[in-house]
């Protein structure tokens, strides 16, 4: 479990944006047929932005001498009090569906990926490679 632990903590100090960029770079993946065994898990999560936004410089919404929402309403002053994202994922066994990959090769030696460890996962859009959603899980 040790030896897990560190090997975690190691992979999340080498994940920068550039590291993950060159990782999923679609030019250095190949299509393949893998069996993929995930626990069953939720994650819930509430993040106030307000806080980040401010550190950004994005303080004018939250001041009522300064904000303008003259475009969104006919009322003067109003103001953001906190800017909120709440999130949730649920992993679930019914997943269980096969497709056919077009063009998959049959990987040597590694057809399956079982997290029966802590891992890191994220969901991508392909098309723009931006990260919609990232997370850690550390108790299969």
């Amino acid at each position: 479990m040790a030896a897990s632990l560190r090997l975690r903590n190691s992979l999340e100090k080498e994940l920068t944006p550039e590291k993950l960029l060159q990782w999923t770079n679609p030019s250095a993946m190949a299509n393949a047929k893998v069996n993929v065994f995930l626990p069953k898990f939720k994650i819930n999560g509430e993040y106030d932005f307000k806080p980040v936004l401010e550190s950004l410089g994005m303080t004018h919404p939250f001041d009522e001498n300064v904000s303008d929402f003259s475009e969104m309403s006919e009322t003067k002053g109003v103001v953001l009090s906190q800017v909120l994202h709440r999130v949730s994922l649920d992993v679930v066994e019914d997943g269980a569906d096969s497709r056919d990959v077009p063009g998959y090769r049959i990987l040597q030696h590694k057809d399956e990926f079982k997290a029966d460890h802590p891992f890191v996962f994220l969901f991508r859009h392909n098309k723009t490679r931006n990260i919609i959603f990232a997370g850690r899980f550390c108790s299969p």
